[in-house]
């Protein structure tokens, strides 16, 4: 596979749910696309941040976001993220609030 445009999945160990969301790193000529970015627990972010690594890439390497629904384990570690990064962020308009405050999502 060409290493632009490639779909890589961080598939979680542990649930918070019953079925915890996937997270999608989407590889680009830009560098990194994530889809949905996991729960906001600490360990949960090193595991990103840990994949990550392993794929080529550092939390600075993205540059966009897309949250598909707010969840907390879709989108609970977008503010971990982003104390150390400003990607572009893509996701519905009602959940912009949960978004700028994800300790409402709790």
């Amino acid at each position: 596979m060409n290493k632009t445009n490639e779909i890589k999945v961080l598939r979680e160990e542990t649930h918070m749910w019953p079925a915890s969301a996937n997270v999608f790193l989407i590889r680009d000529r830009e560098g990194a696309i994530l889809i949905d970015v996991g729960c906001g627990k600490e360990e949960k972010f090193n595991s990103l941040k840990n994949f990550l690594k392993d794929e080529g890439f550092t939390l600075h390497d993205i540059h966009t976001i897309v949250i598909s629904h707010a969840h907390p384990d879709h989108m609970g570690a977008i503010s971990f993220l982003l104390q150390e990064i400003s990607p572009r962020i893509y996701l519905h308009e009602l959940e912009i609030p949960l978004a700028a405050d994800p300790q409402r999502l709790n």
